[in-house]
C-alpha cells in the first residue's frame, strides 16, 4: 500500500496572485489515482499548519483567497485515499505554497495636452495597456489650481480665475485583482496673469472746422509683433457718442460743439488700455449774417389826449417790418401794442411810444414819438342824485387849474359860467336863474367851486355837464320825485 502524492503547484516565490481569487491547486499522484469519492480532502490554513482555515472553493481541489489573504502564508493539506489494488491507503501532505500578494497595475502612463493659458483646454489621458482587454478600469482624474481642487474629469477649461495659479493634476486606475494605482501631483505650469499693454502713443491730426476731417493713430509698439491687439476708436460732441473708427467729418451739426475722443486696446493675455478723454476742440459757429436797416422809419400817434380816449400807434418804414410797440408815462410801461386807452392816472403827464424793429435779418432800430400832455375833466358832484321837487340843488365842481373858465349846464341850458383866477378867487361870468330862484355861486377849496339852484317843483331829470375848453365833458345826473 504505498503511494505518494505530489503537488505539481510549487511554492511561489513572489507570492500568490489571487487573480480571480479562486486558487487552484492540481494533485496528482504515483502510486494509483486520487478517489476523491472516497473521501479525498483539500483542506488551507493561513499563516501555519492548523491556523485559520482558507475558504474552500467549488470542487474538493479549490481553494479560494479573498481580500483577507492580502500578505499571509498558505498551508495546504492534501487527504487523498489512494486505491491500490484491493486496498485502500491515506496520504497527508502538508506544503507551504506562499504568501499571497495582490499585484500592481502594471503599464500605467499619463498624457497631458494643451497650454495652461485661459480659453485653453487641458487634458489628461492615462493607459494601461498592459493589462488584458477584459479587465475593467476605473480612472479618477482631479485637477487643482495652487492646490486646491478645481475640477474632476479629463480636462480642464483654463479661466480668468485662474490666472497666477500653478495648474497640477493627480489620478488614480482601479481594476479588480489589482492595487489601486495612485499617481504623484503632475504639474503643468502658471497660468500666465495680464500684462500691461505699454509704450502707447497717440496723434490727432486735422483741425475742428466743418468740412475737415480729424484722424487720431495709435501706436503700440511696444506689443510684440505676433500679438493680435484691437483699437476701437470713439468720438464725441460735447460728451455724446457721435461716430467710431479712425477718422471723423466735421459737419454743420456739429458748429458750436467740443470734440473729443477717446479709444480703447485689447489684445489677448493683456489688460484692456484705456486712453483719457482726448479734448480736440470746439467747431466754431457759423458766422451771422450782416444785419439791415430800415429806412424812412416813422411812428404816428392819433386819438385825443385825454383820459378815456383811444390813442393808436403807427409805424412805416421802407421796407415794411415787423415792430413791437410800448406805452411809457416816465419811466414806467403803462401798456403795450398798436393802441391804448388813455387812464385817470396819466392826466397831467405826456405818454410815449417806442417802436423797435423785429423783423429777422435787421437792426433792433428804434423810433419813439411823444403825445402832448393828458387832460382829464374837472370834477362834477351833486349833492344828492334823487330830491325832492322844488328843493335846493348843490353842483360841486373840482380839479379846476387857475386860469380856466368852466360852463355848467343842466339839460343844454346854461347854468353858470365860472372862471378861476391867478389868485384862486372867482369871477362870475355869467348866471342865469332857475326855476325863477336865484343861483349862487361860491368858492370851494383852492381848486373849485360850489353852484346852488332851486328843482323844478315837478318830476323831471336833471342832466348835469361841466365843460372846460381842451378838457373832456364831466357828466351827471339827477331824478326829482
Amino acid at each position: 500500500m504505498g503511494g505518494k502524492v505530489h503537488l505539481l503547484a510549487e511554492p511561489e516565490p513572489d507570492g500568490i496572485v489571487p487573480g480571480s481569487r479562486t486558487y487552484r491547486l492540481p494533485i496528482t499522484d504515483i502510486a494509483g489515482p486520487v478517489d476523491w469519492t472516497q473521501g479525498g480532502l483539500l483542506r488551507a490554513h493561513f499563516d501555519r499548519v492548523g491556523g485559520p482555515a482558507v475558504p474552500r472553493g467549488a470542487t474538493p481541489e479549490e481553494i479560494v483567497l479573498g481580500p483577507e489573504a492580502e500578505g499571509r502564508e498558505v498551508w495546504v493539506i492534501v487527504e487523498a485515499p489512494i486505491f491500490d489494488n484491493r486496498y485502500y491507503s491515506r496520504i497527508e501532505v502538508w506544503v507551504k505554497i506562499g504568501v499571497v500578494r495582490t499585484p500592481e497595475i502594471p503599464g500605467v502612463s499619463p498624457m497631458i495636452t494643451g497650454e495652461p493659458r485661459v480659453g485653453n483646454t487641458l487634458s489628461l489621458t492615462v493607459d494601461h495597456d498592459a493589462l488584458d482587454d477584459d479587465v475593467a478600469t476605473t480612472t479618477a482624474i482631479t485637477w487643482y489650481a495652487n492646490g486646491d481642487k478645481v475640477t474632476t474629469g479629463d480636462t480642464l477649461e483654463v479661466t480668468d480665475a485662474m490666472r497666477g495659479k500653478t495648474i497640477t493634476v493627480a489620478y488614480t486606475v482601479t481594476a479588480p485583482g489589482y492595487v489601486t494605482h495612485t499617481s504623484d501631483t503632475i504639474t503643468i505650469g502658471a497660468v500666465p496673469e495680464l500684462r500691461a499693454i505699454t509704450g502707447v502713443t497717440h496723434k490727432v491730426t486735422g483741425d475742428p472746422r466743418v468740412g475737415k476731417t480729424l484722424t487720431l493713430t495709435v501706436d503700440h509698439d511696444a506689443l510684440d509683433d505676433n500679438v493680435d491687439a484691437d483699437v476701437n476708436i470713439t468720438w464725441y460732441a460735447n460728451g455724446t457718442k457721435i461716430d467710431t473708427g479712425n477718422s471723423l467729418e466735421v459737419t454743420d451739426a456739429l458748429r458750436g460743439k467740443t470734440i473729443t475722443v477717446g479709444y480703447t486696446i485689447t489684445a489677448p493675455e493683456h489688460i484692456t488700455y484705456t486712453s483719457g478723454t482726448i479734448e480736440i476742440g470746439a467747431v466754431p459757429v457759423a458766422p451771422k449774417p450782416a444785419l439791415g436797416s430800415v429806412t424812412g422809419a416813422k411812428l404816428r400817434i392819433t386819438g385825443k389826449t385825454q383820459v378815456g380816449a383811444r390813442l393808436t400807434a403807427s409805424f412805416t418804414s421802407t421796407p415794411k417790418v415787423k415792430v413791437s410797440i410800448v406805452w411809457t408815462r416816465g419811466t414806467k410801461i403803462v401798456g403795450r401794442g398798436t393802441s391804448y386807452t388813455v387812464k385817470a392816472a396819466d392826466a397831467g403827464a405826456r405818454l410815449k411810444a417806442t417802436a423797435t424793429v423785429e423783423q429777422s435779418g435787421y437792426r433792433a432800430q428804434k423810433v419813439s414819438t411823444t403825445t402832448s400832455t393828458v387832460t382829464a375833466p374837472v370834477s362834477l358832484k351833486l349833492s344828492s342824485t334823487t330830491i325832492r321837487r322844488s328843493a335846493k340843488q348843490t353842483i360841486t365842481i373840482g380839479n379846476v387849474a387857475k386860469g380856466e373858465t368852466v360852463t355848467v349846464r343842466i339839460n343844454g341850458e346854461t347854468l353858470a359860467q365860472v372862471k378861476v383866477r391867478g389868485d384862486g378867487n372867482l369871477t362870475t361870468v355869467r348866471v342865469a336863474e332857475r326855476n325863477r330862484a336865484t343861483v349862487t355861486v361860491k368858492r370851494s377849496g383852492g381848486k373849485g367851486f360850489k353852484v346852488t339852484f332851486q328843482v323844478a317843483a315837478k318830476k323831471a331829470t336833471g342832466n348835469v355837464t361841466a365843460t372846460v375848453s381842451g378838457r373832456p365833458t364831466a357828466r351827471a345826473a339827477y331824478r326829482v320825485s
